[in-house]
């Protein structure tokens, strides 16, 4: 906008006349819009100035008024020379004219106006500087309220944002809003503002004012991210766009200003109302102007964004031809071109991604270099052109890598050279700076992956971790910022092992997720690289509701991307291998046939070309392996062919340097070595095993030192030189060797994980004992030990610990025998025994250690941590609708980040902990001081059982840690026993009480001297901890029990039972309850609840006995001092809520899961109240003295893989904090469940309540109960000595016992899950055996 003066009067007389007439003439034509005019009026000005200047006078303000008119024609005719002529014209006059001259002020506002427009088209920084000074000297000499003040205001607010265009920075933008607000009486917002308030509101360039205000709004928000600013910024748009009507005519440039701010809102806010306006609007702006770049370039621009949005290729197709027209009809000089070829290349690039075609991103490069020639130097675009560039070549870089064309990384060196450029030569705070250093980062990290250089991927994570940081300082959030911070932070991960990575991959993806709106199309790629982390932190950790929600993450990702996109094979072949994973987790079948149809429909979708087409087809053959190898369908043989037939097929199609094809190699050597094993050892040809070890060779010697793989290959390479060694006629004498070499590799592998390490110490371990080299399998296998913590640590649900820990069981009974051959120490080897079991129960007792060793402040810390990992967590039902809901996947990520945190902050506290000497000890398993201390006058028997020697421990204070070699016992006769109990139970083969006897017991008995028979009260007493399958035995009962016979354990010692050294020690140190409250009557109670009636749905039958054993323990609690309790409703809650009380009996059905013993229980009223439930309990600072569960199974675990672990009903209340347990290793009966309860209580209250009341009282018990089944059953002999076992028992036939089995006849608190079982020929009815008392 400019300025008008009228002439001034002079003295002179004809001349100055004369001039006057003319200036007169000038004025009336000077707001003129014809040209022609205008033309004319500065033809006389020109005339008359020239005359003036003849006569020695200079016409200063016809001058004025002349630099007025130029600047007017510029605007019709965009010619130059008027811009030269005017700013001459005007720096003579400023040299004529006086410094106190008061028209000096238009002079300078239209020379600013003049030197802004010669900046337009010459864009040299001089012409910027001056139109501000000009402008701004103008308004400095502009009095308070005048009406021209508008116009400076304008002016100046558009040369500052100019300059703020130009060198981005942020000050010149905040000036040109706030410009002068002092000179303001009223003191507006904005220089432009106050040109707004003083302009008529329905004057014509109204609209162009607000427009140009709401650009310098919308640049500030570029500017500082400020969403206020933006709000701004389409408000002043939409009313210059109301107020501009139809006919407007500058309406089409005002709906394009619009549409771009629209546009950029939905970019911070993912409003898809936003943008789906902003095109629409777009559209309108095109119709009024078809051939203009600008709104061609814009609306090009916008369908760019709306593909992003919802993936609609045709958007993407239609914003190309849109630029490649607007590039058409733009002049390659026009200040707007740069723009469209710059926007034209990020499209073509977007194309190439979609669908792989490279002529795109060669168009797109050499496009995108045109652009970068046409930036000047000191243009703030050539950052974007540059760094688009260093983009597009990594792009290129990456696909000539996949093709396996090149292994050159010169578009990589290119790459990297531009991005730092940009980042050395562009204001530190650029607003765009955060994707600059996030593109540089994703740049280092491709050179990561091309060198495998670990300094270029930390510093790939800090450049992306400087893009969070800006990032977090604006009001709105980058989700593909976030989203490669992650991947940078997993592949670190990935090279070290470092689970804290991992966890901070996954809540940056998560959040990458959550800032993304539903129909995104980026957002199916931050699901899927969520759904890639999940899925490694489940591999690393074993939370199976990781691999849940990873696959769930994965399908939404593939849902969410169309057929044809080249993204779609690789996602589809990622959720197949999360289903294969799920199956070996599982052995669900439907999982590995899923993830075989899943994977064939992504070999079907890529092209027969396409690079990644043969990886697709190696991963078919690893599935096709694996059914092969755990099928029952009778295609084992089918599978595995067609498996090698692929691998063989895929191999040769892979260039040398394909990404994993280590891993590839992996497979298939271990394909055939199965196909060796199952259907080639019976032949001569050993060709499927040899070609086997060459191919498992040639990957490690392709594979690096941390590649996290690395076990997993070595693992299979040993196994494959011992199958070679084991099961070939003529072996290589090398071959043992060989694997015991890789097995130990694989241990000492560090930044693989440690499932993979522990199974290769095994494996080392067992060929160092056949070559008679016992001391280093104890020392691997001592070590291996050590990392049991890791494998299962406290913040996985227990489902989870159980699957983790069941890998390892065995092994600490392996090292406890190898420590034994080698020479250790007894004790040492007891404490290899000790720390590799009963790691979940260890774990749950923690909050209940005695912390009276540790500061107040430390116990604290501790115990808060521990709690907060005791808390329930997010429970999420698999199969529940609301598993597909992205907030609750959202919050199951931020819980599991949460407890891997705590986790972190405990092993810290624990580790601070016991680097102080004073409590080194703290959580350790007791020293032999601790339990000496502890022991009194009685005895511990650790009895461990393994294939190389079997060994009773025995611990006394007049002996120390004794040993007792058992070298009658096999661990094979062990297994058939267990077996045999298994499939009979409730009846038995007495021949296993006697086998117990001799085997086991007696060489133990004689050991100690115990060996004469005495009354309950005098007799010594043994704490039995059984290891492994002799956990489920009754050693207590061991003997032969027949009339008038002390050749028994119970006739000659009381028999309790541990879990470990560790509970035993708490116990003993833990003060008793009931010590500190015997004369508080009114505080103890008794809990009793009797499920006579059984809730229908069960199956099992109604128990009418438990209600008379609970009535008959009702009237024996005033002897006990208790309170009775009964409860209206015996439902999981209330049993729960009256946990605390002094005693819990429970009389009812038990139920026994075979494959989940955590989800073993007591049945009630409303459903099972489980292991997991008890343990998870809470019962206060003082614990319960006893828990009585007078029903079946409590004390079982058929679970092989977690015997080592212990977890029944009888050992959850322990863990809960019962101080003693009554149970039954498997059923008991009804009716005499009342009279062994009724005989226990008696005791209990005749020995006052003292721990060994408890053991004595059930001892008696079971032995009245044993003398009555004796009577009878020599009363069916005619000589009346007793049968011998293997003549005379009673015949039970397979039919009998299922029914037994089913309860329905014979009144058995069973209510176990039924999984089948063996047929047994002849058995007898024990049923006194299967009481056991856990307890000090």
């Amino acid at each position: 906008m400019s300025m008008n003066i009228n002439p001034e009067t002079g003295s002179f007389a004809n001349l100055v006349e004369a001039l006057g007439e003319i200036s007169d003439r000038v004025v009336a034509l000077i707001e003129t819009e014809d040209l022609s005019k205008l033309n004319f009026a500065i033809d006389m000005s020109l005339q008359a100035i020239d005359l003036a200047r003849s006569v020695k006078l200079y016409p200063t303000t016809m001058v004025i008024n002349l630099t007025n008119m130029l600047s007017k024609r510029y605007h019709h005719t965009h010619s130059g020379a008027d811009v030269e002529l005017g700013i001459s014209h005007g720096n003579t006059a400023l040299r004529h004219m006086g410094h106190d001259d008061p028209n000096r002020r238009y002079l300078y506002g239209n020379l600013g106006m003049l030197h802004h427009m010669r900046y337009d088209y010459q864009e040299t920084t001089d012409d910027l500087t001056k139109s501000i000074e000009y402008t701004t000297i103008a308004l400095s000499m502009s009095p308070q309220g005048d009406p021209v003040q508008h116009d400076l205001h304008f002016n100046l607010s558009r040369s500052l944002h100019s300059k703020y265009e130009k060198t981005q920075n942020a000050a010149d933008l905040d000036r040109s809003i706030q410009a002068k607000e002092e000179a303001l009486r009223l003191a507006p917002a904005s220089a432009m503002e106050e040109a707004i308030r003083i302009t008529p509101h329905n004057g014509r360039g109204r609209p162009r004012m607000l427009i140009e205000l709401g650009n310098c709004f919308g640049r500030r928000f570029e500017c500082g991210g400020c969403i206020a600013d933006l709000q701004k910024a389409i408000e002043f748009s939409e009313e210059a766009e109301k107020l501009a009507g139809v006919g407007h005519e500058e309406r089409a440039t005002i709906l394009s200003e619009l549409a771009r701010w629209l546009c950029r809102r939905y970019e911070s806010t993912q409003s898809v109302a936003d943008h789906e306006r902003a095109v629409a609007i777009a559209d309108e702006a095109l119709l009024l102007a078809p051939d203009n770049p600008g709104m061609l370039n814009n609306l090009a621009n916008f369908l760019r964004r709306q593909f992003d949005l919802r993936g609609d290729s045709d958007d993407l197709g239609r914003s190309i031809r849109l630029f490649e027209r607007a590039r058409e009809v733009s002049p390659s000089d026009d200040p707007g071109y740069l723009a469209i070829i710059y926007s034209l290349a990020i499209g073509l690039a977007r194309r190439f991604e979609l669908l792989g075609n490279i002529e795109d991103l060669e168009h797109a490069i050499t496009t995108n270099e045109e652009a970068m020639e046409l930036t000047l130097k000191d243009q703030p675009s050539r950052f974007r052109t540059m760094i688009n560039q260093a983009a597009y070549l990594e792009l290129r870089f990456k696909h000539s890598s996949h093709k396996g064309r090149s292994s050159s990384t010169e578009d990589l060196d290119k790459a990297v050279k531009f991005s730092e450029r940009v980042l050395q030569e562009a204001p530190l705070d650029h607003p765009e700076r955060f994707r600059w250093l996030e593109i540089h980062g994703n740049i280092l990290g491709s050179c990561f992956g091309a060198h495998g250089d670990a300094k270029t991927l930390e510093e790939a994570i800090r450049f992306t971790g400087e893009a969070i940081a800006i990032v977090s300082r604006m009001e709105y959030t980058a989700p593909s910022t976030l989203s490669n911070y992650g991947e940078w932070l997993g592949q670190r991960f990935l090279l070290t092992g470092n689970t804290h990575d991992l966890n901070k991959a996954i809540e940056a993806t998560d959040q990458a997720v959550k800032a993304t709106s539903k129909n995104n199309r980026e957002k199916a790629l931050w699901q899927s690289n969520l759904g890639r982390w999940l899925e490694r932190r489940f591999e690393r950790v074993g939370a199976l509701r990781d691999l849940d929600h990873a696959i769930e993450a994965t399908e939404i990702a593939v849902d969410s991307t169309p057929t044809g996109d080249i993204e779609r094979p690789a996602r589809l072949n990622n959720l197949s291998y999360y289903y294969a994973l799920r199956h070996e987790r599982g052995n669900c079948i439907d999982d590995l046939n899923k993830s075989i149809d899943i994977l064939r429909v992504a070999i079907n979708e890529t092209p027969h070309d396409h690079p990644r087409r043969p990886l697709w087809i190696i991963n078919l053959a690893g599935r096709l392996s694996d059914r092969g190898t755990t099928g029952k369908d009778g295609n084992q043989k089918d599978d595995l062919d067609n498996a090698v037939r692929h691998f063989d097929e895929a191999l040769g199609l892979l260039p040398k340097n394909a990404h994993n094809l280590v891993v590839s190699w992996t497979n298939f050597g271990s394909t055939l070595r199965h196909r060796f094993v199952r259907f080639g050892r019976n032949s001569k040809s050993t060709d499927d095993i040899d070609r086997s070890i060459k191919i498992l060779t040639e990957a490690m010697g392709a594979m690096h030192a941390e590649h996290r793989s690395r076990a997993s290959t070595l693992l299979n390479l040993g196994a494959s030189y011992i199958s070679r060694f084991d099961l070939t006629e003529n072996p290589l004498p090398t071959d043992q060797g060989e694997a015991l070499s890789s097995f130990t590799e694989c241990f000492r592998s560090p930044n693989s994980a440690p499932s993979y390490r522990i199974q290769g110490a095994q494996q080392a371990a067992v060929i160092l004992d056949s070559l008679s080299r016992s001391q280093e399998a104890a020392e691997i296998l001592k070590e291996a030990i050590d990392l049991f913590p890791v494998l299962s640590p406290r913040s996985l649900p227990r489902s989870d610990q159980q699957h983790v820990l069941g890998q390892i069981a065995g092994i600490a009974s392996m090292a406890a025998a190898m420590a034994l051959k080698s020479g250790y120490g007894y004790y040492d080897a007891l404490m290899l025994l000790e720390r590799g079991r009963g790691i979940i129960a260890s774990l749950s007792m923690e909050t209940r250690m005695d912390m009276s060793m540790l500061k107040s402040e430390v116990a604290f810390e501790f115990l808060t941590a521990r709690e907060k990992l005791d808390a329930p967590q997010l429970a999420i039902n698999i199969t529940s609708p609301d598993l597909n809901d992205e907030a609750s996947r959202s919050r199951y990520v931020s819980e599991s980040l949460s407890r891997h945190e705590t986790e972190d902050q405990l092993q810290a506290i624990i580790k601070k902990i016991q680097a102080d000497p004073k409590t080194r000890d703290f959580l350790q398993p007791p020293s032999q001081d601790e339990l000496m201390k502890v022991l009194d006058g009685d005895t511990i028997v650790v009895v461990n059982a393994t294939p190389y020697r079997c060994d009773a421990f025995v611990i006394n204070k007049q002996q120390g840690v004794g040993l007792v070699e058992l070298t009658r016992l096999k661990l094979e006769d062990i297994n058939t026993r267990v077996e045999r109990l298994k499939s009979s139970r409730p009846q038995i083969d007495t021949t296993m009480l006697e086998w117990l006897l001799d085997d086991i017991a007696s060489p133990i008995l004689e050991k100690l001297s115990f060996n004469q028979p005495g009354p309950a009260e005098n007799l010594p007493r043994i704490f039995w901890i059984l290891i492994g399958p002799l956990s489920r035995l009754p050693i207590h009962a061991a003997g032969r029990h027949t009339k008038g016979s002390t050749g028994t354990v119970m006739d000659r010692v009381m028999s309790s039972y541990s879990s470990s050294l560790k509970s035993f020690v708490h116990g003993r140190k833990a003060k008793p309850r009931v010590m500190t409250t015997l004369q508080e009557a009114s505080a103890k109670k008794a809990l009793l609840v009797g499920m006579s009636k059984t809730p229908g749905g069960s199956g099992l039958p109604d128990l009418p006995f438990a209600a008379k054993e609970v009535e008959s323990l009702e009237k024996l609690c005033p002897e006990l001092k208790l309170e009775p309790v009964r409860l209206s409703s015996q439902s999981r809650d209330a049993v729960l809520a009256e946990l605390g009380a002094l005693i819990f009996h429970f009389a009812g059905h038990g139920q026994l899961d075979p494959l989940d013993p955590s989800q073993s229980g007591l049945r009630l009223e409303d459903g099972v109240l489980t292991v997991a439930d008890i343990q998870a309990h809470k019962l206060g600072e003082q614990a319960p003295f006893l828990s009585y569960l007078s029903a079946c199974l409590t004390g079982a675990n058929d679970a092989d893989r977690l015997v080592d672990e212990g977890i029944h009903l009888i050992s959850a209340c322990q863990v809960a904090g019962f101080r003693h347990v009554i149970g039954a290793l498997w059923q008991v009966y009804d009716d005499s469940c009342v009279q062994v309860a009724e005989s226990v209580y008696k005791g209990i209250a005749k020995g006052r309540m003292t721990d060994r009341s408890v053991c004595a009282a059930l001892h008696s018990a079971v032995a009245r109960r044993r003398d009555v089944w004796v009577a009878e059953r020599s009363s069916v002999t005619s000589d009346g000595t007793g049968p011998s076992t293997a003549e005379n028992v009673e015949l039970v036939d397979s039919k009998a016992i299922e029914k037994c089995a089913d309860q329905e006849e014979d009144g058995g608190r069973d209510g176990r899950l039924k999984l089948g079982r063996a047929p047994v020929a002849a058995f007898v009815k024990a049923d006194w055996v299967p009481y056991v008392h856990y307890g000090p």
